[in-house]
């Protein structure tokens, strides 16, 4: 049970039209300026200069949005998402399932055809689920990585989302998690958690590797980073997607 795990505004996910409003009004506003809205963006991916071109203003962020989960998760491989099925959750249009290298990216983005709509979307092999995380259209263990970074407090139910994370992850894959903890709910981010929270809503996941980050995304609190992997379970293949997708 998790009787006093959330203080929420009401029984729904942050404000569309206000997330809409953040990403083209101050996101990409900011790019097409001529300027990176990354912290550090540069650093991240070793680039010198900021490219001329909003096209690759864009394709830095997205690099850079990789590098910074994975320094942020402290995982000290570049190459870690190359090769697998990597599903990021909220990505919003910043390009992480773009840019990660993976065999199969997908992203689960209620907003994507508004982006879409918006021109904010990268062109890409990554494939957009426009859909909520609630109740994800894929089968079973059948991603290797999952990605939640600054989305848990903007969904409509988090227990459902990480029920889901659970069933889609195979066995022996991995959740990268970064939410911000002790906050305060808003329009946006109708949910506040606990550490405890977090850790009761992970289980049955194993946590291999946590951490905090003083700064929140939001107003308040701090971030928590958690790497936690679902536990292997003898015989069960290292994903079923591609199966699925060209049954033999």
């Amino acid at each position: 049970m998790l009787r006093s795990f959330l203080r929420r505004l009401k029984r729904r996910g942050g404000d569309p039209d206000q997330e809409l409003r953040f990403w083209t009004r101050q996101w990409d506003a900011h790019i097409r300026g001529g300027s990176l809205f990354s912290p550090h963006g540069l650093e991240l991916i070793g680039d010198q200069e900021v490219a001329d071109s909003y096209e690759g203003r864009r394709w830095q962020e997205a690099r850079a949005q990789v590098r910074r989960v994975l320094d942020e998760a402290e995982i000290d491989d570049p190459d870690f998402f190359t090769g697998r099925v990597v599903l990021e959750i909220g990505p919003g249009p910043v390009g992480l399932p773009d840019a990660c290298g993976a065999k199969l990216a997908l992203a689960v983005e209620p907003l994507a055809p508004r982006f879409d709509r918006a021109g904010l979307l990268l062109q890409s092999d990554a494939v957009y689920l426009a859909t909520g995380a609630e109740a994800i259209p894929l089968l079973d263990a059948s991603v290797d990585v999952v990605v939640a970074r600054n989305c848990l407090d903007h969904v409509v139910d988090p227990r459902a989302v990480l029920s889901e994370v659970v069933r889609i992850l195979r066995p022996g894959g991995t959740l990268i998690l970064n939410v911000d903890v002790d906050g305060e709910p808003t329009a946006e981010e109708p949910h506040a958690f606990s550490a405890d929270d977090v850790h009761r809503l992970l289980h049955p996941l194993r946590v291999a590797h946590e951490r905090w980050i003083a700064e929140p995304h939001g107003h308040k609190g701090r971030q928590l980073v958690v790497v936690a992997t679902k536990d292997t379970e003898a015989g069960t293949p290292s994903t079923t997607l591609l199966r699925w997708i060209s049954p033999s």
